[in-house]
């Protein structure tokens, strides 16, 4: 099993009232499976979808505002 390359990174302090993130998760693009279904009886279903495939290259962020 190969590792999924990603960065993440997130700003807080006492002082800063906006903290933010960033979250890059699979930067090569690579196909996975992320879960699999058990199938009692395979028999019955002519082409069981048992694989079910991972997110692809993401990005995500935000910044968050307290007072």
């Amino acid at each position: 099993m190969t590792e999924l390359p990603s960065v993440n990174n997130a700003v807080e302090s006492s002082h800063n009232r906006f903290p933010n993130f960033s979250d890059c998760r699979n930067l090569t693009n690579q196909r996975y499976v992320a879960s699999i279904d058990v199938i009692a009886d395979a028999r019955t279903e002519p082409k069981p979808e048992i694989f079910h495939p991972g997110d692809g290259r993401s990005f995500y962020g935000g910044i968050s505002w307290s007072w």
